[in-house]
């Protein structure tokens, strides 16, 4: 019996039986890319979080306070938008973030994971806070080797530490900030 016979076979008898089909993995869907508002976050008609990584950060103000640009903000954003432009474009749902309830997304160009180049490629961090996926932590691993990115720099500092406002102590002794990323 061939697959899609197999299928609409097992369709059937869980429609007569009153039970529903297993659930399906996520499925990935192609879309129109609005825009690139970040190295982690674009817009296809809604906003998007990408999934599992962290890119540095543009200014923004939090906690009463404006804090400067991260170093490393655009280049990460520039290469989103250069690999975007490059292919196809799909998405895969895979939640939704619980501070602002955005879709939260792997990216896609072509076959290409841009959730998983952008890491590998020293653009972004695997965010361990969040991150399900376990693949990210060699390429993260492997980029940091190589000094790829955001990883040449002398004392990269995580956007989430970053957010935190620790990188303006200890700069203006000249010491290096609190606590750069060890991963």
């Amino acid at each position: 019996m061939r697959a899609s016979s197999t299928i609409g076979f097992a369709l059937v008898v869980c429609a007569l039986v009153g039970t529903a089909p297993p659930p399906k993995a996520p499925q990935v869907f192609p879309v129109k890319l609005d825009r690139v508002e970040d190295g982690d976050t674009v817009w296809v008609r809604v906003k998007l979080r990408l999934a599992n990584i962290d890119t540095p950060e543009f200014a923004h103000a939090s906690f009463g306070r404006v804090w400067g640009e991260q170093p490393f903000a655009r280049e990460a954003k520039e290469a989103l938008e250069k690999k975007l432009a490059a292919g196809d474009v799909a998405i895969r749902i895979v939640g939704y973030d619980g501070k602002d309830k955005r879709p939260v997304a792997e990216i896609f160009s072509g076959t290409t994971n841009l959730n998983r180049w952008l890491v590998r490629q020293g653009y972004a961090w695997e965010y361990t806070s969040f991150s399900h996926d376990a693949a990210l932590a060699e390429l993260q691993a492997e980029a940091k080797r190589n000094g790829r990115g955001l990883w040449g720099a002398k004392h990269p500092i995580e956007p989430e530490e970053w957010r935190r406002g620790s990188h303006h102590q200890g700069e203006a002794k000249g010491r290096p900030p609190n606590r750069s990323c060890r991963r």
